[in-house]
């Protein structure tokens, strides 16, 4: 006898493609807010005002910081790293942070152990990976607030800057992606779209048929 596998004659549920969620302007502001002050503000900054990814924000050292940059170390970037803008307040947050980090060092000077981060505990060591993704969604949830993935806090970053009109060419360099026509296709809808303006621009462009005068003819 031979048997037949009815499992091969089915075709496997395909996985959800995640759709990332995008808080409007009022409510990406209401969430800085409320997490200002609190031990996760570092990151969730980096992440919604530089569009950088969480792990990158996590291991961000001084070193790092040049002038009104930050240097991150980028496998997608062809020289190895991107140089990240930073925005006046990430630039005050991060002065806060040094001030912060140097009152520890004399506080727990006999815990404290240097790994020249700008996010660390009270000792100078990291956090864990995951604590960024369980304090946000425990925050979110006590203030009433949707929830969303830490990475679509960077998704609200190019989202933003794209339907503000930004160059697509210099967000892609800003956020690390591998190429601008990846980051068009996946952020297509945050692009803005007047059609309307588009066609009256291809005449004041190209210029409209001039219409021949016509000579009325006499009456006899």
């Amino acid at each position: 006898l031979t048997y037949a596998n009815v499992a091969e004659k089915v075709d496997p549920p395909k996985k959800a493609k995640y759709e990332p969620k995008i808080y409007e302007v009022d409510q990406i502001q209401k969430m800085l807010e409320l997490m200002a002050g609190t031990n996760i503000e570092i990151p969730l900054v980096y992440c919604v005002k530089c569009g950088m990814r969480s792990e990158e924000a996590r291991l961000l050292t001084w070193d790092d910081i040049v002038g009104n940059t930050a240097i991150i170390r980028d496998a997608k970037t062809p020289s190895g790293e991107r140089v990240v803008e930073l925005p006046p307040t990430v630039i005050k947050l991060n002065a806060t942070a040094k001030a912060q980090n140097e009152k520890w060092k004399v506080d727990n000077k006999d815990l404290w152990k240097e790994n020249n981060l700008i996010w660390c505990k009270e000792d100078g060591t990291p956090y864990n990976r995951f604590y960024l993704i369980h304090r946000l969604q425990a925050l979110l949830k006590q203030h009433e607030m949707p929830q969303i993935r830490v990475h679509d806090l960077r998704h609200m970053y190019v989202s933003l800057m794209l339907a503000s009109g930004a160059s697509p060419v210099d967000l892609a360099a800003q956020v690390g992606h591998s190429s601008v026509a990846f980051m068009l296709k996946v952020y297509a809808h945050s692009m803005p779209t007047n059609r309307a303006a588009l066609a009256k621009l291809t005449d004041k462009i190209l210029g409209k048929k001039k219409e021949k005068k016509t000579t009325p003819k006499k009456s006899r």
